[in-house]
């Protein structure tokens, strides 16, 4: 009848829970499925246990995720591979108190070869930190100003690190908010650039006027020189006011107020 199927779904409820917490069914369950005890007394005894697994089993699940972040963060500032990553989770994908202790080992285990890297960790961030700068187009006096700020403390490389960290952190923050604007810099530059080449290479075969390739790009070039290259401009004025207005700060590329080079726009 229903009620006896009704038990079953229970039972077999029961039986996946513990193999994937890797506990044993409580003696107890155990003898109420054998004496095949279908009873009102039963159902709440089943049902209660099953809460008490689930209880065990959001409990872990929120113990590893707390760990698993924990580790991806280390992960990330050791370098390790996506291959070496893949196989750890793999092989601890239960809810068990083993693979909760592994979690808490692995965690251990990084932490302490981060600390026995701190210093080779602090120059990769300071090389990342210099590398955005130069995204950012920075001049070499700014970016000295940068890495010059963040203060170093003597005899506690923890302390370092968690200052570039948060150096590095800023920096890719400003990275995401100034991409727009960067995209539309080099795509700037890049009309730019061919323009300025066409009219090189104009004047270098300027006693070739059989050239018919040269003449049709050299003019599809210069058209985009002339329409597209200002309407580009005038995006790149509206994204850096857009952005001194969210930022509060003016936007600088190679030291200078982009805005003040769109003034008359």
């Amino acid at each position: 009848d229903a009620r006896t199927k009704e038990f079953a779904i229970l039972k077999e409820k029961i039986l996946n829970l513990p193999s994937k917490l890797g506990v044993g069914v409580s003696p107890r369950i155990n003898q109420l499925f054998e004496s095949n005890e279908i009873s009102t007394r039963s159902f709440q005894i089943v049902q209660e246990y099953i809460e008490d697994l689930s209880v065990i089993r959001n409990s872990r699940i929120a113990q590893i995720s707390e760990l698993a972040l924990a580790i991806s963060h280390e992960w990330d500032l050791l370098g390790v591979s996506e291959q070496e990553k893949k196989d750890f989770v793999e092989m601890h994908s239960q809810l068990t108190e083993r693979c909760i202790q592994n979690f808490s080992d692995e965690l251990l285990r990084l932490q302490k070869l981060r600390n026995e890297k701190l210093p080779e960790l602090i120059e990769r961030i300071k090389i990342e930190i210099v590398s955005i700068c130069q995204t950012l187009h920075y001049t070499q006096q700014e970016i000295d100003d940068i890495i010059s700020n963040a203060k170093e403390v003597s005899d506690d490389n923890m302390a370092t690190f968690s200052e570039y960290e948060s150096v590095l952190f800023n920096m890719k923050r400003k990275l995401v908010l100034s991409q727009p604007i960067i995209d539309l810099m080099k795509q700037r530059d890049e009309l730019i650039k061919e323009y300025e080449e066409v009219e090189i290479e104009e004047k270098a075969f300027k006693d070739n006027r059989d050239d018919k390739t040269i003449d049709k790009r050299a003019e599809k070039i210069r058209r985009r020189y002339k329409f597209v290259l200002p309407r580009v401009e005038k995006k790149i004025l509206i994204a850096v006011l857009e952005y001194k207005q969210t930022n509060g700060t003016d936007f600088l590329w190679d030291g200078k107020k982009v805005e003040d080079d769109y003034a008359n726009i």
